[in-house]
């Protein structure tokens, strides 16, 4: 090995040394800090390296150690990571391994292997990320717990010979590990009451199980409110890997930190009743399904008596505190309800007397209104049919003189005007809609429900179903009508089969009741 030159300004050890993607050297000591000597200068004897962990453009005091991750120099503080631009020559904080790793002063290490898998190590252990996803900057976390406390702090590294094989130097040797059956290993973990001790003088097992058997239901009197509780898991792992948790109902509020201890004890519990939940997890995080064992502290006879006595003397008091306070409530409510009732009747008798004044001057006024409804409709309807029988003696007097004065071709032409404007005032549907709104409201709606619910008749049909409500003969209706008494009695006939009326049931009586 040949010695080009010796830089005189830097007599720093220089254990860990890395090239950044532009040549320049990064140099990283434990207590110095961490230096940059720019590519120009590396072969320059009187270089004066950076410290670039406290002189660096973000003004920031830096963490004493730089990581090199994929072929980029990687600092940081107590908070983020950043990562250094040579093309700028500043720093730019570093995102991707935010959701994963804190680069506070636990992080002991932080190496990318030939396959872009992280190793890296703070003080709560050893941790592997996986990526998942090539674009988007994804990793898959897994705790590597069997090496922790195992590399040797401060010079930690990794080699990886295959997916299957990754080597680890320690301080008696080699560790070699295999991710790939270790990630592979997602099988469920399963906890077991192994044994249960009663803590007394002599101490007792009442339970030794085997796997499957979850017990439940032991009793203990007062004075055993001891116990030890032991448990195991379905792996053939390392045990010291498990983390087990409790939660005692009756007692605790929360469950307890994870443990690698498989023993829970409790002492000087008071009677009652208790369930323990149990849960295991794996080196690789996978928790079990929590487990129960219950189990019941029995009070003694006398606290039962003792207790109950009180109760029964508490309830006794509150009973006879409870009549007396309802005797002299329902004392109260009787006064109350006495006078309440001889108010009320006085008011119901002055109600209804009122009442029945209102409702006979209401039906008083009703009966004159229907009545005077009815004689309107009365005359309207009777200097209808005489208008109506003038009309027709004046045509038929009129068609006999026609007859008579054939030679008077003017004379004719007169007496067809004459006719004319008869049969023009005998038509009443003019005057039909004010004779309807009066007629409705004396015979309670009667044309309106009748063409609600008899759509398909003619306004002939709803003309004669009045008329017949009216009780009118079928002289009457024939002249109002302006057609034969015949033509009436076809239209009856009609009427009928349209309403659907049975044949022994009469239209009239059908009508007036409708």
């Amino acid at each position: 090995m040949e010695t080009k030159h010796i830089t005189r300004n830097f007599v720093e050890s220089s254990r860990i040394i890395a090239l950044d993607a532009a040549q320049n050297v990064w140099i990283d000591h434990p207590y110095r800090g961490v230096f940059l000597i720019p590519k120009e200068h590396v072969l320059d004897p009187d270089a004066r390296p950076k410290i670039y962990s406290l002189q660096n453009e973000m003004n920031k005091t830096l963490r004493n150690l730089f990581f090199y991750f994929d072929q980029r120099i990687l600092l940081c503080d107590k908070e983020r990571f950043y990562q250094y631009n040579p093309v700028s020559q500043k720093s730019e904080p570093f995102h991707e391994l935010d959701p994963y790793v804190v680069p506070d002063r636990s992080l002991r290490f932080l190496i990318q292997d030939d396959y872009q898998n992280i190793w890296y190590g703070n003080t709560n252990g050893t941790y592997l990320l996986v990526p998942e996803k090539i674009f988007t900057p994804s990793y898959r976390l897994y705790p590597i717990n069997e090496i922790t406390d195992v590399l040797p702090g401060g010079f930690e590294s990794v080699l990886t010979l295959d997916k299957h094989n990754v080597v680890f130097p320690t301080e008696k040797g080699f560790l070699f590990f295999d991710p790939a059956r270790y990630m592979e290993d997602t099988s469920a973990v399963q906890v077991f009451l192994s044994k249960a001790v009663l803590n007394a003088n002599p101490d007792s097992i009442f339970y030794t199980g085997h796997l499957g058997w979850r017990p439940s239901g032991f009793r203990f009197k007062k004075g055993h409110h001891s116990f030890t509780f032991n448990f195991s898991v379905n792996t053939s792992g390392k045990k010291d890997l498990i983390g087990y948790s409790y939660l005692l109902k009756g007692s605790d509020r929360k469950w307890s930190p994870w443990t690698n201890s498989p023993q829970a004890s409790y002492a000087n519990l008071p009677p009652g009743r208790y369930t323990l939940l149990v849960k295991a997890k794996n080196q690789t995080g996978i928790e079990s399904a929590p487990i129960e064992i219950s189990f019941r502290i029995i009070r003694p006879w006398h606290e039962y008596a003792l207790g109950f006595l009180i109760i029964a003397a508490a309830v006794f008091m509150m009973y006879l505190m409870n009549l007396r306070q309802r005797k002299k409530h329902e004392k109260e409510k009787s006064r109350l309800l006495e006078t309440t009732k001889k108010q009320e009747e006085e008011h119901l008798i002055y109600a209804e007397a009122s009442k029945e004044k209102i409702t006979r001057l209401q039906n008083e006024k009703l009966m004159a209104e229907i009545n005077f409804k009815n004689q309107e409709l009365a005359s309207f309807t009777y200097h209808l049919v005489n208008k109506n029988e003038l009309i027709s003696e004046i045509n038929a007097v009129v068609h006999r003189l026609e007859h008579k004065l054939n030679d008077q071709p003017e004379t004719k032409k007169e007496l067809k005007q004459i006719l004319k404007l008869t049969e023009k005032n005998a038509d009443v549907d003019a005057n039909w809609q004010d004779f309807i709104q009066s007629f409705d409201q004396v015979h309670a709606h009667f044309y309106k429900r009748l063409t609600e619910e008899f759509k398909d008749l003619s306004p002939n049909d709803y003309k004669l179903c009045t008329y017949l409500r009216m009780n009118l003969t079928s002289k009457e209706i024939a002249s109002l009508m302006n057609i034969s008494i015949r033509s009436v009695e076809t239209n009856r006939y009609r009427l009928r089969k349209k309403l659907g009326i049975d044949p022994n049931t009469n239209l009239n009586q059908f009508l007036m009741n409708y």
